[in-house]
């Protein structure tokens, strides 16, 4: 997981992006996946899969 704030954030940006991990965790299960988190958002890593 990885937690993107703004270069000169403030314990506000901290608290909101705290939140929203709260919120993730809640309703969907991490394990396995790199969640990315920022902008009020949680992004899911997916690698691109080549056509076969």
């Amino acid at each position: 997981m990885i937690i993107r704030l703004p270069s000169r954030y403030t314990f506000a940006d901290w608290q909101q992006a705290i939140e929203i991990l709260k919120q993730g965790l809640e309703s969907a299960e991490v394990t396995g996946k790199l969640w990315i988190i920022q902008s009020g958002s949680i992004q899911e890593y997916r690698p691109i899969e080549p056509d076969l």
